[in-house]
């Protein structure tokens, strides 16, 4: 999919790479990658690309716009609002089998399963964030989910320093990515409505 996008697609610019070199090197990348498991064994990965690996962002990206392509080009199916986030989609469709016939065709132009979740009482969890409709506009707030019973990690534990900061690291994290959620679905509403 990589190479006929790069070398033969024309709305692509050619790369300076031959086509057998930079296939070598997206294979080195996901079929080759040596990896270290918790274990303290050394595997390989065999098909993929390695979690938290910098190209699986780049692959699942290219990926779905790949397919995005494909699907979002009948005006018929074309959601009244899209935003994508690596794989996970929010949209605003007519109705649910509107929603069925999308998934359906996500389906046959990938190798992926997609599921869904309708709204529940105007609001929509999204990328740890409630995505509710008011007044015409949308308005988020910070997702919860039921199973959170509210318990960190305590500072003056006797817990390596590294746990510690990952769960700092992990909050700033998540306000960071809300309010990029936010901001990007307050845009796409505003979109909607021009």
């Amino acid at each position: 999919m990589m190479m006929d996008r790069v070398d033969r697609d024309p709305a692509c610019t050619p790369l300076d790479i031959p086509e057998s070199i930079l296939r070598k090197l997206l294979k080195a990348c996901t079929k080759e990658a040596p990896f270290l498991s918790p274990d303290g064994h050394m595997y390989k990965q065999v098909d993929g690309v390695v979690m938290g690996s910098p190209l699986g962002v780049l692959f699942a990206n290219f990926y779905m716009g790949t397919i995005e392509q494909r699907v979002l080009v009948d005006m018929d199916l074309k959601p009244a609002i899209y935003f994508r986030y690596v794989d996970d989609i929010i949209m605003q469709v007519p109705d649910v089998r509107r929603l069925q016939q999308l998934k359906k065709t996500f389906e046959q132009n990938s190798v992926l399963s997609f599921t869904y979740e309708m709204e529940s009482d105007g609001k929509l969890p999204f990328l740890e964030v409630t995505v509710m409709e008011r007044n015409g506009g949308f308005h988020t707030t910070v997702y919860t989910k039921e199973t959170n019973i509210g318990m960190y990690l305590n500072a003056n534990s006797d817990y390596p320093v590294r746990y510690k900061r990952s769960v700092v690291n992990a909050y700033v994290d998540r306000a960071l990515r809300a309010a990029v959620a936010s901001r990007s679905t307050k845009n796409s509403a505003e979109k909607g409505r021009s």
